[in-house]
């Protein structure tokens, strides 16, 4: 967690627990805490997934269509709590997202889920073989499954979801139940006096990796001026100097950029659930350029998204992931600030290619922005915001169409020759007002249901007492 950033799916986790217990008996709580693992993180909507097949499974031998329906509705009606900030676009945007960056579906990744689904198998029968409790098996089931997702990967490199190295956490989860159950079935048998010797062995190996964890710690988290860090020092000199540009920043720089400011970037946010293709192509291009064609190809076509300086930390930067494949290719570029062995370049702007660009652009807000310029008769307006349903356009009290240009950035309809002014808004979209306004009305079902549900059991009460009297 110290050194990549794994505290929200942690959060994810801990909620897991939760839908396993409340699953059976309290629906409602159940879809509560599956709400709100998945809100924690997207890994929680795989491992809530996996989780409730496993509970369906160790409990298939009492009512299997009760169970099933039960865990469906109580699945549907945690989606529907946090559909608003979590759409089935989402899915969409992630799935596409990963196949950019390796971890796509292809012919390997039917092998990894048979792989996985031959694993869970397996372990199923031997549970069935050995008469084991649905909880036993549950437990069995839920370890060999998330155990598998990420050993297809490190031992096959075949891969059916998106990062699946990072299900170690629900694997290690389970393996340590696995492994507290199976050691008290087999210490419990034992003579008084071999298990307090392996009680001492367990206590020796459990201090000597809580001391390697503590060392790790120290090393990792320690007390730091963030002032001087080159995180903020760039963020500073983009603040001082060049407050209204927009920046193309790598690996830590950019993921600490606007804890430090507003600056405007390239990129930033988490790639896994990017929403523009065509950025993130990009973003990958000039970090991992490895010939002199190819970086300035790319830094080229970083102006074209209205980048206006970048960012290059050298093989000895303090910047943590050195994001830039080969910064030397970057040694002659116009300079603009220098330290720790990480420059900033300007990006020349001459030789706009992108047709008519926004002349003046301003936000407004966090949704709405106000642009100005002169355009040709019938001529489009191309702005350097990414293209998303969710956006409308607006001169004069005329909503202008909207479209998708090349670069998944904005293209408004052409618009008579001369100066405009349009008024630029986001609103989500269709998908989002109505995703909210299931939320909200789920939200609001829920909370009269728990009232009258209350009010009922106390009535019930009060009723009982009278009668009693």
């Amino acid at each position: 967690m110290a050194v990549w950033d794994e505290a929200p799916h942690v959060a994810a986790l801990t909620f897991l627990p939760l839908v396993v217990l409340f699953t059976a008996r309290w629906w409602l709580a159940a879809a509560i805490s599956m709400a709100l693992s998945v809100s924690a993180n997207a890994f929680g909507a795989t491992a809530v997934t996996i989780t409730l097949a496993c509970v369906l499974v160790a409990w298939a031998g009492s009512t299997p269509l009760s169970n099933t329906f039960r865990v469906a509705a109580a699945g549907a009606l945690g989606w529907l709590l946090i559909a608003g900030w979590f759409p089935l676009s989402q899915l969409v945007s992630m799935r596409q997202a990963a196949e950019l960056h390796g971890d796509g579906w292809s012919a390997g990744s039917w092998t990894a889920l048979s792989l996985v689904v031959l694993v869970a198998t397996c372990t199923w029968i031997l549970c069935v073989r050995f008469r084991l409790s649905p909880w036993a098996t549950f437990i069995a089931l839920f370890a060999s499954t998330m155990t598998a997702i990420p050993a297809t990967h490190a031992w096959l490199n075949r891969v059916f979801l998106p990062q699946p190295g990072r299900y170690k956490m629900e694997a290690e989860l389970g393996l340590a139940l696995v492994l507290a159950f199976a050691s008290f079935s087999l210490l419990r048998r034992l003579p008084l006096p071999l298990k307090v010797a392996l009680c001492a062995v367990a206590l020796s190996v459990a201090a000597e990796q809580t001391i390697s964890h503590r060392k790790f710690e120290k090393l990792n988290v320690r007390s730091a001026d963030m002032t001087r860090t080159i995180e903020a020092r760039i963020a500073n000199f983009f603040q001082q100097n060049m407050p209204s540009a927009r920046v193309a920043v790598p690996g830590s720089i950019a993921q600490w950029l606007n804890n430090y400011s507003r600056q405007q970037q390239f990129a930033g946010s988490s790639w896994s659930t990017a929403y523009n293709p065509e950025q993130q192509r990009l973003n990958t291009a000039w970090q991992g350029a490895t010939t002199p064609e190819e970086a300035a190809r790319s830094i080229a076509s970083l102006r074209d998204y209205g980048v206006q300086a970048y960012a290059v930390p050298g093989r000895n930067s303090p910047e943590f992931w050195k994001a830039v494949a080969k910064p030397e290719l970057h040694s002659d570029c116009p300079l603009l600030w220098v330290e720790d062995e990480t420059r900033i370049c300007a990006i020349p702007q001459e030789g706009e290619s992108m047709a008519n660009p926004a002349a003046s652009f301003r936000w407004l807000s966090d949704n709405e922005a106000q642009i100005n310029g002169a355009v040709p008769a019938g001529a489009p307006v191309s702005v350097r915001v990414t293209w998303h349903p969710g956006w409308r356009a607006f001169s004069h009290d005329r909503e202008l169409r909207i479209s998708r240009d090349p670069l998944g950035l904005i293209a408004i309809e052409p618009l008579g020759a001369g100066p405009y002014e349009i008024r630029l808004v986001y609103d989500g979209g269709l998908e989002l007002k109505l995703t909210r306004v299931l939320t909200y009305g789920t939200w609001i079902g829920v909370l009269l249901y728990a009232l009258v549900k209350g009010w009922s059991r106390r009535l019930g009460r009060e009723f009982h007492v009278w009668r009693t009297r």
